[in-house]
């Protein structure tokens, strides 16, 4: 027996980001009422819904307050999209128009030499500047200086040249040539520069539209659509748009089509309703999760 191809079905997807390796992705930004695209998906899958709220933000070389141009809903624990602050940077709070920003910790791993205070073959060194480090031979010595900047291809992970930082403390570690190990760069003020983003973007619990969206299955080749159920309860695959929605379940029947269908949406100036559908391949079937 022949298989017939879905008609107007997208069989695959890739995913925008470097760092995200689904090989089945539907992503996109619902601005109005109506479905997304029909997706056919089989396997343990993955429903991401969430708001951005886009504005600019100025930062200052040595200081961890901000500037926004707008304040929207950020609140404390907003996380940060943006040129100008690392990644994984939130909001630890916010007066007016002014946030006070919280960097991350980031793990390298690097090469320490007993009784030197460097450490080479860091993967990134853009941030490092005045970061506290933990690791092999050191514990809470601080980044003095980056001599070799590391240098990344974009779009290729693990391509580019490592590079170096000289800290304040020589490390305690053996005489002789250590391999590489894990370190714990914790980020600090020292490490911005001085600039401004004009699309920044900000996500949070409550960065959200007023608005309601729901999950649809089609097992007849997407001629009918049926809300899907969450749990036993019969409760419908329903979720508001004023807060995010990040889910997964598995789908055991192959060509079972799945989309999102925005049902109401209030449109508000800087901010974006995004979605995202995803799975990887059969092997994801090798995972037992429970259906929706």
């Amino acid at each position: 027996m022949s298989v017939v191809p879905l008609k107007g079905v997208s069989a695959s997807g890739v995913s925008p980001y470097t760092h995200d390796f689904a090989n089945g992705v539907d992503q996109g930004v619902l601005s109005a009422v109506g479905p997304s695209k029909p997706f056919a998906f089989y396997g343990t899958l993955n429903l991401w819904v969430w708001t951005e709220f886009t504005t600019s933000l100025q930062v200052t070389n040595a200081s961890l307050n901000g500037t926004v141009g707008a304040a929207g809903t950020i609140a404390a624990g907003a996380a940060i999209r943006s040129t100008v602050v690392p990644a994984g940077t939130v909001v630890q709070s916010i007066t007016g128009t002014t946030p006070t920003l919280v960097l991350p910790v980031q793990t390298y791993f690097a090469k320490s030499i007993g009784g030197k205070p460097t450490l080479t073959g860091i993967y990134d060194t853009e941030w490092l500047a005045g970061a506290s480090v933990s690791g092999l031979g050191f514990s809470g010595a601080t980044v003095l200086s980056i001599d070799t900047p590391s240098i990344i291809a974009a779009g290729q992970v693990g391509a580019g040249s490592p590079g170096s930082v000289t800290l304040n403390a020589n490390s305690s570690a053996g005489p002789q040539n250590q391999q590489p190990t894990p370190y714990e760069f914790t980020l600090a003020s020292a490490g911005l520069t001085s600039g401004t983003d004009n699309n920044a973007v900000f996500t949070g619990a409550g960065i959200g539209l007023t608005g309601q969206i729901q999950l649809e299955r089609s097992f007849d080749g997407g001629q009918t659509w049926i809300v899907g159920n969450v749990g036993g309860s019969g409760a419908l695959a329903q979720f508001s748009t004023a807060t995010p929605v990040s889910v997964a379940f598995g789908e055991p029947e192959k060509e079972t089509l799945y989309r999102l269908n925005l049902t109401a949406l209030t449109p508000s100036a800087g901010y974006s309703l995004h979605y995202r559908l995803s799975a990887t391949g059969q092997a994801a079937t090798t995972i037992a999760l429970q259906t929706l």
